[in-house]
């Protein structure tokens, strides 16, 4: 019996440089519902921010969150491990070998939006009464299932960390239960979302199994000859769905939104399958 396997940890290694100097705004004037960066200097006031809410608004220090990108990703984790048995007849007529394996691969983005896993099984033998006839099989079994994170424009993730005002922190936003936090009262209607809304509210899965072997028989009539007959097999299913959330508010409980309502993400909603 063998065992192998392998665990690492995997880190964002490189984020675009960023300015630290403005915040939300733009061409140089406060904007409390805009998605860009470019507004009066930071100085480390407290401000308002977002539309107001059912009578509340959300504060916060008016100074650069220097790594609210960074502090977003989590540490990937990813690993391999592999067991077999082998072994061999007492007259030797007879081999056989299995062996599992399983993998996985939970990378950067928070939660298992962006996974991996696969079982594999794995089995082969062979039986040789006589010299002149040998007797093989194979088989083989593996599923998996990945989870991808879309990097479009709009209720996504990836535009959701990118288009993120200096002074606003993305990690503060992970209580999806607090509506500051989702479309319904986001601090921009501006096409983005909280990324942690659209890790849990996008959807983009793909599942899959293969079955394939082969039966094999070899005939040795002669000293150099070898007559062989192989019959193979190889079996595959797949199963993509794809969805994105439908978005669909009525701004009943905004008091002021700032020139643009929050209703303007709205957004029908897809499912491919």
């Amino acid at each position: 019996m063998t065992y192998s396997g392998t665990v690492e940890a995997n880190v964002v290694g490189y984020i675009p440089e960023m300015q630290n100097l403005w915040g939300q705004g733009w061409n140089g004037n406060q904007t409390y519902i805009e998605n860009g960066s470019w507004g009066p200097a930071l100085d480390g006031s407290m401000q308002v921010y977002g539309p107001v809410w059912n009578n509340s608004q959300l504060l916060h220090e008016y100074s650069a969150k220097k790594n609210n990108v960074r502090d977003f990703y989590d540490t990937g984790w990813s690993q391999t491990h592999n067991v077999a048995i082998s072994g061999i007849s007492n007259d030797e007529k007879m081999t056989f070998y299995t062996s599992y394996s399983y993998t996985s691969n939970n990378g950067v983005m928070p939660t298992d939006a962006d996974s991996y896993t696969r079982n594999t099984i794995a089995f082969r033998g062979s039986y040789q009464p006589e010299n002149w006839i040998k007797v093989s099989a194979a088989m083989n079994f593996a599923n998996w299932k990945t989870k991808t994170v879309a990097s479009d424009q709009g209720a996504f993730a990836i535009d959701g960390i990118m288009e993120m005002p200096r002074d606003i922190s993305i990690v503060d936003m992970k209580d999806l239960s607090n509506p500051f936090n989702t479309p319904e009262a986001y601090f921009t209607p501006y096409g983005i979302t909280n990324p942690y809304w659209a890790l849990a509210n996008n959807y983009n899965v793909l599942k899959g199994k293969q079955t394939f072997g082969k039966l094999q028989l070899d005939l040795f009539p002669i000293d150099g000859l070898t007559l062989t007959y192989r019959f193979g097999f190889d079996y595959s299913d797949y199963d993509l769905k794809i969805g994105t959330p439908e978005i669909a508010l009525d701004d009943a409980l905004i008091n002021n939104d700032y020139g643009y309502a929050p209703s303007n993400m709205n957004q029908a909603g897809s499912v491919y399958a």
